[in-house]
């Protein structure tokens, strides 16, 4: 998953583009966190992924009937035995309604224990309108509880992320979820992938630096108005800036989590290209 942290004045995404360029890229000395699931990009055409239409998404993997089956949203094609292929543009919301488990506290977002439990009860408006304003205030409220952008912590539940005070995209994800379900908006985390472009997130690309990278990524959905909207409290801003690849709902929030998510990881391409097809 993303794993992150900004320095120098330098955003989360543009630091890991730099930190992907050759070290001389590096020469201004800014420090960097490599993403632990950054995948090789490439493309072939002009592809721009603010108007992706005709662009294929290619996947290289080690099983493609696998991987092909690990997604929850249609379209995944198998084009050989370590190759599959989804169309852009892809909805960036999983299909499925909200369900009870949406609303619980789980082990996973345990919005019912102590360090959750107090910022839930922070004054909050609960006929907030528009899902623009409920996402700024769970992106207000996160960055409060989650000041520390970094990987070191691994995978934590929500109240553990909230008494380190940190995490990387998975921490972000899974209080998002809990601030929103202990207000009674449905909300999940999704896994998938966010698709970068270089030339959006940096004023100058260096021209050692990858144009396009593909990072793994995990993401807070909440339920809104009669469907999902997006919580990337990880990226916030620059949340406008990538194309989301959902792959899956992080479904299993007991105290198996961890173990569910090998699977996913067990399966991470060993590299993406970008097509322009036409079509």
């Amino acid at each position: 998953m993303t794993r992150h942290r900004g320095h120098r004045g330098l955003s989360p995404l543009a630091t890991l583009l730099l930190a992907l360029a050759p070290p001389a890229a590096l020469a201004a000395g800014a420090q960097v966190s490599l993403s632990l699931h950054v995948i090789e990009t490439s493309a072939q055409g002009a592809v721009d992924l603010a108007r992706p239409q005709g662009v294929e998404l290619r996947f290289h993997v080690a099983d493609a009937e696998r991987f092909a089956r690990s997604f929850d949203i249609p379209g995944a094609r198998i084009l050989g035995e370590e190759l599959v292929a989804l169309t852009l543009p892809i909805d960036p919301f999983l299909p499925d309604e909200p369900v009870e488990r949406h609303l619980q506290a789980t082990w996973v977002v345990d919005f019912d224990q102590p360090e959750l439990a107090s910022a839930a009860a922070m004054d909050f408006d609960l006929s907030i309108s528009t899902p623009a304003a409920l996402v700024a205030r769970l992106q207000q409220e996160v960055d409060a509880l989650l000041p520390e952008k970094t990987s070191r912590h691994g995978l934590l539940i929500a109240s553990q992320a909230v008494r380190a005070g940190g995490g990387d995209c998975t921490e972000h994800a899974v209080v998002t979820a809990a601030l929103a379900r202990a207000r009674g908006f449905p909300a999940r985390v999704v896994t998938g992938w966010v698709l970068v472009d270089g030339a959006a997130v940096l004023d100058e690309l260096p021209s050692d630096a990858p144009r396009f990278a593909t990072l793994g990524h995990a993401w807070a959905e909440v339920w809104q108005g009669g469907r999902w909207h997006l919580a990337d409290t990880a990226l916030a801003e620059e949340s406008s800036k990538v194309r989301y690849v959902p792959q899956a709902e992080w479904s299993n929030e007991g105290a198996g989590y961890a173990a569910a998510l090998l699977p996913k990881i067990a399966l991470l391409p060993r590299r993406v290209e970008l097509v322009v097809t036409g079509d």
